[in-house]
Parts: C-alpha cells; sequence; structure tokens
C-alpha cells in the first residue's frame, strides 16, 4: 500500500517535505524540443552546444529538473531536447539567459526546422 512514509523515498524534486515535493511535482513543465539540421551538422552542434557552456548553464538553473539532449537512432538531422522546469515562471526565466541567447545564435549557424511541444506533468 503506498503512504506517505513509503512515498518520499520516490520524491526526486527538492523540498521541505514530501507533501511540499508533491505540490511542486504538479505546476511542472515539460518541453520536447525537436532540431533538425542542416545535412550532417547533428553532432557539430551538439558540440558547439557543450563546447559553449549552454547544456551545462541550463542544467545548472534553479528551476530545471531536466535538460538533456538525444539523438533519435532512426532520423538524420534530428536532435532531441527534453527539458523538464519546475513550473511556468523557472521556464520563462530560461529564455532571458545569456546561454539561451547563446543558443539561438548557434540554432541560426545549425538549425533548419525546431519543434516545441509543451506540456504540463500531470499528478499521479
Amino acid at each position: 500500500m503506498w503512504t506517505r512514509e513509503f512515498g518520499k523515498y520516490f520524491a526526486v524534486i527538492k523540498a521541505e517535505s514530501y507533501a511540499r515535493a508533491i505540490e511542486k511535482m504538479q505546476h511542472q513543465i515539460l518541453l520536447c524540443v525537436r532540431y533538425t539540421t542542416q545535412p550532417g551538422q547533428v553532432n557539430t552542434f551538439l558540440a558547439a552546444l557543450n563546447e559553449q557552456g549552454i547544456i551545462q548553464a541550463s542544467k545548472a538553473e534553479p528551476g530545471n529538473a531536466k535538460y538533456e539532449y538525444s539523438i533519435p537512432v532512426e532520423a538524420e538531422n534530428a536532435l532531441l531536447l527534453l527539458e523538464i522546469w519546475v513550473d511556468a515562471e523557472a521556464q520563462a526565466a530560461h529564455v532571458n539567459t545569456a546561454h539561451y541567447q547563446k543558443l539561438q545564435a548557434l540554432k541560426k549557424a545549425y538549425v533548419t526546422d525546431v519543434a516545441i511541444e509543451k506540456y504540463q506533468i500531470a499528478p499521479f
């Protein structure tokens, strides 16, 4: 049976209490961003993101819970970014950072299309 005592071991959000962690999770925002790069430029784009510190800086933002790039197995010239933010305010603050502006410049150099899907994570 699921109890508060048992459940506290599964909360992955830093919070003062289990109840506060559950409350925080109800406001999380998930972004699925799919980049299409110029032919043959996926690895170069990903390397540039890493070299310019964009990935590390985004992960270090106070409201970031996940910021992870993946290369799809069966899609050429594609790169997937999964972002989880503790709330809409944290995600909105992200677009005002210096490293986000660096990302915009890199996108102009390497990316031909961006598709974004935004979700509110449903409470369990």
